[in-house]
């Protein structure tokens, strides 16, 4: 156990999680108004970081960072679009995945 123990030292790792939302966790991630210096070292969220804030960081400041997607899910999708009889399929809003790609992108 000694050896174990010399070979292999506890390493005390403290971590505390502030419920901030993705927009205020990339933000602080980023660390643009703190010189690209991020204020966390890792972050969690639901969106991923755009194209322009990947740029910021790794083209033009020349920092590292992996973007891991790890968590998949279901997404509802609600609408309050009248004329539609909710309890009718074939009269209902029907979306195809690209359309309601192109619906959550632009919100």
């Amino acid at each position: 156990m000694l050896l174990a123990i010399l070979l292999f030292p506890i390493h005390i790792l403290q971590m505390t999680y502030r419920a901030v939302g993705s927009g205020t966790g990339q933000y602080e991630f980023i660390g643009e108004q703190n010189g690209f210096v991020p204020y966390n070292d890792f972050g969690a969220g639901d969106i991923p970081i755009s194209t322009a804030d990947y740029n910021k960081l790794v083209v033009d400041n020349n920092k590292e960072i992996i973007h891991v997607p790890f968590v998949i899910g279901a997404v509802n999708f609600f609408h309050s679009v009248s004329g539609f009889d909710v309890e009718d399929d074939e009269a209902g809003l029907n979306l195809s995945a690209c359309t309601l790609a192109k619906v959550c992108r632009t919100i």
